[in-house]
Formats: C-alpha cells, structure tokens, sequence
C-alpha cells in the first residue's frame, strides 16, 4: 500500500493516511512488535543522538545506530503507530512524533521511550524540532496543527497563531527547523511558512513566491534558509524570510529532505529515488540514480557518507557517489 501511494507521488496521502480512521474509535496504545527486518520498514525520520543515529517509521518501529547506518537495531516502543519525525538535542534527550497526535521522549540516547502525548482527535503528527537547551521545542501536523513546549517535551501547549480567518490556517505542516534560539520556522501545505523569533510564543506568516506544498526545510544558518517540496521547486532566503530566490534543480519529482555535507554542499532526496548532490558549494545539482528507483524520505549526512531512508528501509550513500564532479 505504501509503494503504491508513493509511486504516485502522494507523500501527503502516505504522512496522512489513517487519520479520520485513528480518530474514529478510542483504544489504548499498543506496543510495537519487534521484527527481524525493520530496517527495511517504511522509514520517514532520523536524527543523530551523539555518535548514534535514531531512525522512525511505521509501525512504531525505532531504530538505533552506533555505526553511522551500517546496521540497526530496533528499539522497545510503547506505540504501533506511524511515527513521522524525531529530534534530539545533544546525546540523551530526544522526542519522536507521529499519528494519533502522538509524543515519545527518551532521555538515554534512545534506547527507552516515555509516550508523553496521545490525542485521537488532534490527527497525526508530522515534524518536530528540538532546540539545542534541550528545552524549547515545536510540533506541527494536519490542519495547521502547532504545539510548542518549554519543558524538553513534558508537556505542549498549542501555538498562536496568525488571525483564523487567515486561508492558509488549516493547511497540513511538514517540517520544522530551529535555525537559532530567535529563528523558528514551521513549513507546510500552499506554500505555508511560518517564523517565531520568541521560542514559539508567537507566529508570523512569511510569503515566497511559491505556493505549492513545502515538504522540507534546512538552514544553512540563522537567516539563511532552504525550503523545498512539490514539483521539485526549491528556494533559498538569506534574510530570515525576507526575500526568496529560487533554486533550478532540473527535477519535478517532490524533493522530501535535504542537508549539508561537510564540506558544504547540499544534497537533496525525493519521490522516485530523487537524488541530488552539488557539484560545488553555491553550483548546480547533479543527479544521482539508484540502482533501484525507491521514494526517498530523509538523508542525514554521517562521516564521509549519507543515510538515506525510504519506502524499503535505511541504506547508505557511498562516498563516491557524493564526490563532486571534476
């Protein structure tokens, strides 16, 4: 069911699959099952905690790495849910997100997980960010939902937000950045972007000259800014929002994640195996091509090589396949 949703290029139908369903009857939480090949599960996040990785996906499976994705390990997890994003600040305090407005925690690295939030009605969750106190914290997921914590993910408040009777306010929110303590940014559906300088207290709609769904988001530093999404269209900001230019990736296929490598350059991954590395820092994109088409959903950059994940699980990226050209 996954592939098919993908090789359709649905990503919002496979991130949102279930909700209505999920809200539909109350039931308690069920453990994830612990199965042999749950690295080749639909994957969807990974964060690095310290010198191990923690990748999610469905099923509530987790995923724990301490030879930069050579080989996992899957974790004990208090939910069999889709889990969509995680997040850690340093090497012990991590949060996880996923359906069923659901919230884990870890404070060992991710080898033991506290279900912190669980709420039917909210719908599934889609991002999360963790700022580096290991405090602040913001989540967002279907129909503008946005939650914002003080307290390192103990409890959540909702965000406030711009007027309601602003016509983006129910659209769904893909992915979260905390590019610095004072340069929150949330992006979503319609071309939504969203900016807090206060820690999430408050939010601010910021306009770019795009307005097809944002899947993604990177920052380069505090102001400089890359987002990314349908279409293959991505744009960069160097002035915290202010002005956009767009990015020509010579791809129409929807761009899902995207990082920097050591030395600079971006790489980017998508629907149907969409891989793009820069040919130099600042230059123009090259496509890489895997043996097997497969949708991409996350890559994480690690010691010379990437992490990608997808729909058939984790794998990695070689590192002459992200050599620049000569």
């Amino acid at each position: 069911m996954f592939a098919n949703l993908f090789k359709g290029a649905s990503l919002v139908a496979v991130l949102l699959l279930g909700c209505g369903a999920a809200a539909a009857e109350d039931h308690p939480p069920i453990p994830a099952e612990i199965v042999p090949l749950a690295a080749q599960s639909l994957l969807l996040g990974v964060a690095r905690a310290g010198s191990a990785l923690v990748a999610v996906g469905e099923h509530g499976i987790i995923l724990l790495s301490h030879d930069d994705g050579t080989s996992w390990v899957q974790q004990p997890s208090p939910v069999d849910v889709l889990l969509t994003a995680v997040s850690f600040a340093g090497d012990k305090h991590g949060l996880v997100v996923g359906h069923d407005g659901t919230v884990l925690r870890t404070n060992d690295g991710g080898q033991h997980w506290q279900l912190i939030e669980r709420d039917l009605d909210a719908g599934p969750l889609l991002t999360v960010a963790l700022a580096s106190d290991g405090l602040h914290g913001v989540a967002g997921g279907a129909y503008g939902l946005l939650l914002v914590t003080a307290d390192g993910g103990a409890s959540w408040q909702p965000a406030k937000l711009p007027d309601a009777d602003d016509d983006g306010a129910d659209s769904h929110l893909y992915a979260a950045a905390i590019a610095a303590a004072d340069r929150w940014v949330v992006v979503g559906e319609a071309g939504r972007i969203l900016v807090s300088g206060d820690q999430g207290t408050t939010w601010r709609v910021v306009k770019a000259s795009y307005a097809g769904s944002f899947f993604g988001i990177t920052a380069k530093s505090a102001d400089d800014w890359l987002v990314f999404g349908l279409e293959g269209k991505m744009l960069e900001t160097a002035d915290a929002g202010a002005t956009w230019r767009p990015i020509e990736t010579g791809q129409s296929s929807g761009l899902t994640s995207a990082a920097l490598l050591e030395d600079g350059r971006l790489i980017a991954v998508g629907l149907n195996g969409t891989i793009l590395v820069e040919d130099g820092a600042g230059g123009h994109f090259l496509p890489r091509h895997l043996k097997t088409p497969t949708a991409l959903t996350a890559v994480l950059p690690v010691d010379g090589v990437a992490v990608l994940l997808g729909e058939r699980g984790a794998s990695r990226l070689d590192a002459a396949t992200l050599r620049a050209a000569p």
